[in-house]
């Protein structure tokens, strides 16, 4: 790749990022600090740039790691976009994208994990996966943490997202949850802000955020942060006597306290329900303020494996209440499960690698769990009255 008489090289992406009715944000990082152009244009019915109907030329600054925002779009309509020179010559082929719906539209995404925790990126189900999750066609993918072994060294984000990602990145959205390989299976405390370094760089979200999409709201957490080991022998989080002081569980609360969407979800790492040897009991306190609020579904993952509870509330099985799901992962752990499941698991499978697929309307959720094979596992469907 060339800008001007400079190669700049291609280091990482183009990537989608924070899809907004009018807009998008597009990161791409470079081996030299170059300004960065953005060129978008209308796409036809074939998913190809109209060059009759140009929507504009958007830049940043020079720097190595290119953070632009792309505003002025139409919501739910498909766009293409290609990076180029400040002289305007094409660097990289068109790419297509979608912005987000209107509200109270119907939208479909995919939820994946644990490529990083315990698989390996050129196993022989990640290739797969990944295939598989992009011919879902989602709106946006959602990882719920362990994306790469140890987010405090730069070539691991290379070796399990922006290698094996690249092409599905491209034109697929990309919601990232933070897990404990994320932060290098440190004490993340808030006192260690450079266990963050490569997450800060690599995207445009903080640690914890929320984000609406069509009909649906979703809080994505920190949870090595709100809930971080003890110590470094027994690896089990725990939550600080003084938790509910914390920034991240006052901006959860505020957060589903100003919701009014038709259906809420909220993301974190560690599961406070599974059947899985894998689980965290301390977060099980969270479970009365998601109850409170209405929360429909809490993605987990932390274990390699699928587990989806019944409706939890008060601690129990209930007619009404949150289901816990463990979405999953590119690797199989079926021992990681005790000989028997406790009351809580309404569907638990170890030994299919694969990710979650949901297909959501103001009154009707569909989940799907796929495998490597593009097998049907689980089904779930909840009507909204």
């Amino acid at each position: 790749m060339e800008h001007g008489n400079q190669e700049i090289g291609l280091k990482k992406g183009p990537y989608l990022q924070l899809p907004v009715k009018d807009g998008i944000t597009i990161m791409w990082e470079t081996s030299e600090s170059v300004p960065g152009y953005v060129r978008v244009y209308q796409a036809t019915n074939r998913q190809k740039p109209d060059r009759s109907r140009p929507c504009g030329q958007f830049s940043c600054g020079a720097d190595r790691m290119h953070r632009v925002q792309v505003t002025g779009l139409e919501a739910g309509k498909n766009y293409c976009y290609e990076l180029v020179s400040e002289d305007g010559t094409a660097l990289t082929e068109c790419f297509p994208f979608c912005t987000a719906p209107k509200e109270d539209a119907a939208i479909r995404f995919v939820l994946t994990a644990e490529y990083g925790g315990s698989s390996a990126p050129d196993g022989i189900y990640a290739r797969p996966l990944i295939e598989l999750m992009g011919y879902e066609h989602p709106d946006f993918l959602l990882s719920v943490g362990d994306m790469v072994n140890d987010g405090t060294q730069e070539e691991a984000w290379n070796t399990y997202i922006f290698g094996p990602f690249a092409a599905l990145l491209r034109s697929t959205s990309f919601y990232p949850c933070i897990g404990n390989h994320e932060v290098g299976d440190k004490i993340a405390n808030g006192r260690q802000p450079e266990i963050y370094a490569y997450y800060n760089q690599y995207f445009a979200m903080p640690h914890y955020y929320s984000f609406d999409y069509g009909c649906a709201h979703f809080c994505v957490l920190d949870a090595p942060n709100l809930c971080p080991y003890e110590d470094l022998v027994s690896y089990m989080p725990k939550l600080p006597e003084d938790y509910r002081e914390s920034e991240q569980f006052r901006f959860l609360v505020q957060d589903l306290a100003a919701c009014d969407k038709p259906w809420k979800f909220v993301v974190f790492h560690y599961p406070p329900y599974t059947s899985s040897y894998v689980d965290v009991p301390a977060l099980q306190v969270l479970a009365p303020i998601l109850e409170q609020y209405g929360v429909d579904i809490v993605f987990n993952s932390h274990a390699i494996l699928y587990d989806r509870s019944h409706p939890i509330a008060g601690g129990k099985v209930a007619p009404v209440g949150v289901r816990y799901i463990l979405v999953g992962g590119f690797e199989k752990f079926d021992d990681w499960f005790p000989p028997r499941l406790n009351g809580f698991s309404a569907r638990s499978v170890g030994n299919r690698p694969g990710y979650v697929r949901v297909a959501l309307t103001p009154y009707r959720l569909e989940l799907q769990a796929i495998d490597y094979e593009g097998k049907l596992f689980d089904v779930l469907n909840i009507d909204k009255k």
